[in-house]
C-alpha cells in the first residue's frame, strides 16, 4: 500500500435534495441513435449511451455530446438498474465510474445509488472492499489538513493525500462527470468510518464513508460478488486481531477512544492470528503518522 492513496469520493457537485420520484425517460443518443434511459429524471445533468459510450449533457435541450465514445463498454460487478436494500433503503444503480491515482497504480469503481426520497450514495469497491458513501452538505473545519478533525461526532485521524483521476463514466449522474476529471483528495479514519475531503478550482467536497462487509453487500444485491483475500485489509476496514489491551496507544491502531468499549465488546482479543493477515493490518498502520 502507498501513503498516497487517493480518496473514493467523486469530483461532483454538491448532490441535490430529493424530490418526488418522476418517470423514466427515454431518448436516442445524439451520436450513435441508441436507446438512453433516465433513472432519475430531472435530477441527472450527464449520461452515457450503453451502445457507444458516448457521454450526453442531458440537461442541455439539445443533449449536447460532452465527450466523444469512450474506450469500448467497461462492465462493472453491479450493473446499471441493479437494486438493493442497504441501511434500511432501497437503492437503485443509476451510474458507476473507474477511478485511479495519478500514476494509475491503484484502481476502484465507485456506482452511483440512487432513491428518490433519500437523494444520492456512493458505493465505492475498492480491491473488493466496499465503502458506502454520503456527501456532508456541511463544511467541516480542518478539512484538508494533516492533524485530527471532527466530524459527525467522531475524531478522524488522517490516512494520507493524493490525486484521483476518472478514467471511464457509464450511467447518470447529478454532474457533468467526465475522465478529464482530476482533483486532490484527501483521506482521514476511524473504522469502520472514512471521512474524504475533494478539491478542484471550484469547491471543496466532504463526505463520509462507512466500510461494508463485502458478503452483506452481495446479499443484499443477489450477485455473486468476489470476497477480499485473507491477506487484504481495508483502508477503514476495523483491525479485529489487535489486541484490546493496546487499544488507543497511537493512532495507527485505528481506534477512536471514544469507542473503545464497544470496539473491543464487537472485537475480542484473538488468539492465533493469520500472519499474513496481520501483516496487513500492520503495515496499513505504519502508514498512518505517528503520536
Amino acid at each position: 500500500m502507498v501513503s498516497d492513496q487517493p480518496s473514493i469520493l467523486p469530483s461532483a457537485e454538491p448532490a441535490p435534495p430529493p424530490r418526488a420520484p418522476g418517470r423514466p425517460r427515454t431518448f436516442a443518443c445524439p451520436n450513435c441513435g441508441g436507446a438512453v434511459t433516465l433513472r432519475a429524471a430531472g435530477q441527472s445533468i450527464t449520461a452515457t449511451c450503453s451502445q457507444c459510450s458516448s457521454v450526453i449533457d442531458v440537461a442541455d435541450e439539445n443533449l449536447r455530446i460532452i465527450e466523444a465514445a469512450q474506450s469500448a463498454m467497461q462492465q462493472s460487478d453491479i450493473p446499471i438498474g441493479a437494486r438493493a436494500r442497504l441501511k434500511d433503503i432501497e437503492w437503485e444503480v443509476v451510474g458507476y465510474m473507474r477511478r485511479s491515482d495519478g500514476p494509475g497504480d491503484f484502481r476502484w469503481t465507485e456506482h452511483l445509488l440512487f432513491n428518490p426520497y433519500h437523494g444520492y450514495r456512493f458505493l465505492a469497491e475498492e480491491y473488493d472492499h466496499w465503502t458506502l458513501v454520503k456527501m456532508l452538505n456541511r463544511d467541516v473545519p480542518g478539512a484538508g489538513g494533516e492533524g485530527w478533525i471532527d466530524a459527525n461526532g467522531r475524531s478522524y485521524q488522517f490516512f494520507g493525500k493524493g490525486f484521483a483521476r476518472t478514467t471511464y463514466v457509464a450511467g447518470e449522474f447529478f454532474w457533468r462527470a467526465s475522465t478529464s476529471d482530476v482533483t486532490a483528495v484527501t483521506d482521514y479514519i476511524a473504522p469502520p468510518y472514512r471521512l474524504m475531503v475533494e478539491r478542484n478550482d471550484e469547491e471543496i467536497i466532504v463526505s463520509e464513508g462507512e466500510y461494508l462487509d463485502a458478503r452483506l453487500v452481495a446479499a443484499a444485491f443477489k450477485l455473486p460478488l468476489r470476497v477480499p483475500s485473507s491477506s487484504s485489509a481495508g483502508v477503514s476496514q476495523v483491525n479485529p486481531y489487535k489486541p484490546s489491551c493496546d487499544l488507543g496507544k497511537r493512532a495507527g491502531q485505528f481506534t477512536n477512544l471514544q469507542s473503545d468499549r464497544r470496539r473491543q465488546e464487537q472485537y475480542p482479543v484473538v488468539r492465533n492470528v493469520p500472519a499474513e493477515q496481520e501483516r496487513q493490518y500492520r503495515d496499513r498502520d505504519h502508514l498512518l503518522p505517528q503520536q
